[in-house]
């Protein structure tokens, strides 16, 4: 009989692999599957920089559009409320365009990373 180092069930010694977890007899230690596991997690944030820097900008835009939709909401309430509300309004909706292709992006590359970990 052998104890699974994952989660302590015991096995029969003519078998390589847990039957509760599936974890393998002579696999790596828990503190090396962690540090493969930190490793990889490195190696996608590296992974498509640009993609997640174009991400970042599109952010920052959609925020700077609120703030700008807001600034000038404020100046043409002075004289024409509707005209301010159309304005938020269509600020806020092209923010969140901005955003929502933030995210898209985001998960573009969750998707790959993701389907490389199962692949491997």
């Amino acid at each position: 009989m052998w104890t699974c180092i994952k989660c302590n069930e015991e096995g029969e010694d003519n078998f390589d692999v847990c039957w509760n977890c599936g974890y393998e007899k002579h696999s790596n230690t828990p503190e090396e599957e962690v540090f493969e596991i930190e490793s990889k997690a490195v190696d996608s944030v590296k992974k498509y920089l640009a993609l997640r820097t174009i991400s970042e900008i599109n952010k920052i835009f959609g925020w700077i559009i609120i703030l700008v939709t807001f600034i000038v909401a404020f100046v043409l309430g002075q004289g024409s409320a509707v005209a301010a509300l159309i304005t938020i309004i269509t600020g806020v909706l092209i923010a969140l365009l901005v955003f929502a292709f933030a995210e898209i992006i985001m998960v573009l590359i969750d998707i790959e990373n993701n389907t490389r970990n199962v692949s491997k």
